[in-house]
């Protein structure tokens, strides 16, 4: 047995992360990643998504990529949906344009991996299903727009503002079933539409995909599959993962 090859870390992936404590993210991502594939996630102590604290949160930029480089990691990737989508379409592409040009190693984000997807799918009328204020979720269809794919209407949430504990206060198995309730009513709403983006890190959303593939015979998007399948093509390390849905199963 030799333990240095059967244990090798092939590829070292950096996440800057919105989140103060970083469970979901990195359990979903290495249940579907592959053996070898680590992921250095910096946690950058997001606790309302805010203008003004998300201004103060992405300050210090160079000091975040300085550690990845340090690393030396094989791509970065930007997460955090509602905080993209705070920053704007300008910003976002400028910020992932400065990661790469300041560190020389390819970024992406979470953004750019779901509008990836839904090319690769062939989706060109969406549905949206999240916990997303009307205000994000028209920022998010017009990112959609921009890339040429319609948004036929999104099922979001007009509830009191929340923090990041508000959310983690809620269990796993709840925020499985929520997701999986929004994801339907998006579909029974949105007939007209010939696919889903589910978006929110604090579920587990590969069997929710699943199952509403299966019901409404239409292909469904969910956070991280399509951060997997996003990092896994860009640093070619892709291969087909079984029984995960329509996008991970694809070649």
């Amino acid at each position: 047995m030799n333990v240095v090859e059967d244990h090798q870390i092939v590829l070292n992936i950096g996440c800057l992360a919105p989140m103060p404590v970083v469970d979901n993210v990195a359990y979903e991502f290495y249940a579907l990643a592959p053996k070898g594939v680590m992921l250095s996630v910096l946690p950058m102590g997001v606790g309302e998504f805010t203008t003004e604290e998300i201004e103060a949160i992405l300050a210090p930029l160079d000091e975040f990529l300085e550690h990845f480089t340090i690393r030396r990691v094989d791509h970065i990737q930007h997460s955090g949906v509602p905080l993209l989508l705070t920053i704007g379409m300008e910003r976002h592409a400028a910020r992932l344009k400065y990661i790469e040009d300041k560190t020389g190693i390819s970024a992406s984000s979470s953004l750019t991996g779901v509008l990836d997807a839904t090319r690769h799918l062939g989706i060109g009328n969406i549905a949206l299903a999240n916990r997303f204020s009307d205000e994000l979720n028209d920022r998010l269809s017009a990112f959609f727009v921009r890339a040429g794919v319609r948004v036929e209407g999104y099922h979001g949430y007009n509830g009191p503002r929340r923090t990041h504990a508000d959310i983690k206060s809620v269990s796993g198995a709840v925020h499985m079933e929520d997701a999986y309730q929004r994801g339907r009513k998006a579909f029974e709403a949105f007939p007209q539409a010939d696919g889903l983006y589910m978006g929110g890190g604090a579920a587990s959303l590969t069997p929710v995909v699943v199952r509403l593939e299966q019901e409404f015979g239409k292909p469904v998007i969910g956070h991280q599959d399509a951060m997997v399948w996003d990092i896994l093509k860009r640093v070619n390390f892709w291969k087909p993962i079984a029984g995960c849905g329509r996008l991970l199963t694809a070649d």
